[in-house]
């Protein structure tokens, strides 16, 4: 498993997709010297997966089994939410979840540590965020933004 630092780094210049009503796609860029676009919600939105809990690689049918889980949860707690993916900058990693909608930060990082997920993203008007659920740490970039469908998996 990579050291911490390393997974920190990996997350911060990982590509997000967002799905948009309509089934197009968000894709939100990093940008390391923190410029911004212009943000188009209204309140900061939330980013979780079910995948790979504390950081163990699962095989893919027990993931599929933890989202539909947390997709279950999102529809009965009727927590406004879509799908969303992130990918690595090299593209060797990427996981799918869900871009919470309504959800506060604290609700977003309770949600994380229940699916055991170390951190979770944040995304505002100001920046681009990993937050961490399971232990303290938070970082920040800019990002830029394009309508962009995700890579295929």
């Amino acid at each position: 498993m990579p050291k911490r630092d390393e997974l920190w780094t990996t997350w911060l210049e990982a590509h997000l997709w967002i799905e948009r009503p309509g089934g197009d796609w968000w894709h939100l860029s990093p940008r390391p010297g923190g410029d911004v676009d212009e943000f188009p919600l209204a309140s900061p939105v939330y980013l979780v997966t079910a995948y790979n809990p504390l950081g163990e690689e699962l095989a893919a049918a027990d993931n599929e089994h933890r989202q539909g889980d947390l997709l279950r949860f999102l529809d009965e707690q009727r927590i406004a939410a879509v799908r969303s993916m992130g990918v690595s900058a090299d593209e060797t990693w990427s996981e799918p979840g869900f871009a919470l909608l309504d959800a506060s930060e604290a609700e977003a990082l309770a949600l994380a540590r229940s699916f055991e997920q170390a951190a979770i993203y944040g995304w505002s008007e100001r920046r681009l965020e990993v937050i961490g659920a399971l232990h303290d740490g938070r970082a920040s970039v800019g990002w830029s933004l394009e309508d962009d469908p995700p890579p295929r998996s």
